[in-house]
């Protein structure tokens, strides 16, 4: 017993706080670390991420060139075997644009060119904010990206915009936060579990939006 009547914490009970932490402490920097490697590098081609750039229904982001450049090389001659993170893209319509807001501090840079940009900023991932409540894309702050317009808000911005606005996972449309058309929020990436999930969704969505066009006459 301690001397206030209470039970004195052993070695034991100790090393399992320590132990909580630092695994606590070693999954935040996991993610990000995952989340760093998402906004500068594109997922198929390992290459630095430049726009123009697409996002896939699990949320990872593409030079768009670059699958462009792996759609071709699947069919070529020498039929490149197909990666399994990326089996799930068949054609450019599995891929959606996305419209990034470019940092301000960062804007003359990014007008010299990728290589420039590259070699001049020193943290890359600032190159790229939330539009609405300015957080950078470092990997610390979640975004989403709104189906089928393409605008990339983060999280934060949706919460502090109410429910009303792009509610996620629950299907349905409503509007985007950047140019007020009909969209719907997923998750740029989320975890394994969650970008399966979200990619049905997502090909549902992108059926019916090409549908709609080529109904108006736009395909």
């Amino acid at each position: 017993m301690g001397l206030d009547g209470q039970t004195m914490p052993n070695r034991r009970d100790c090393t399992k706080v320590a132990t909580k932490e630092e695994d606590k402490s070693s999954a935040s920097a996991r993610r990000a670390a995952h989340g760093q490697e998402v906004w500068t590098t594109c997922a198929v081609s390992g290459k630095a991420l430049w726009e123009p750039l697409v996002v896939c229904g699990m949320g990872r982001l593409y030079r768009k060139e670059e699958v462009l450049v792996e759609l071709i090389q699947r069919k070529g001659q020498e039929r490149r075997p197909v990666a399994p993170h990326v089996a799930h893209i068949t054609s450019m319509r599995d891929v959606l644009p996305v419209t990034l807001t470019v940092n301000p501090s960062s804007a003359y840079i990014v007008a010299m060119g990728e290589e420039v940009a590259y070699s001049r900023v020193k943290n890359i991932l600032s190159l790229w904010v939330c539009p609405i409540t300015g957080p950078s894309t470092t990997g610390t702050h979640s975004f989403l990206f709104c189906v089928p317009c393409g605008h990339v808000v983060s999280h934060e911005a949706v919460k502090a915009l109410g429910s009303s606005c792009l509610p996620m996972g629950e299907g349905k449309d409503s509007m985007c936060p950047v140019c007020g058309a009909a969209a719907q929020a997923l998750e740029v990436a989320p975890t394994e579990e969650r970008g399966t999930a979200q990619l049905q969704r997502f090909k549902e969505h992108m059926r019916g939006f090409y549908k709609k066009r080529k109904s108006d006459g736009d395909v």
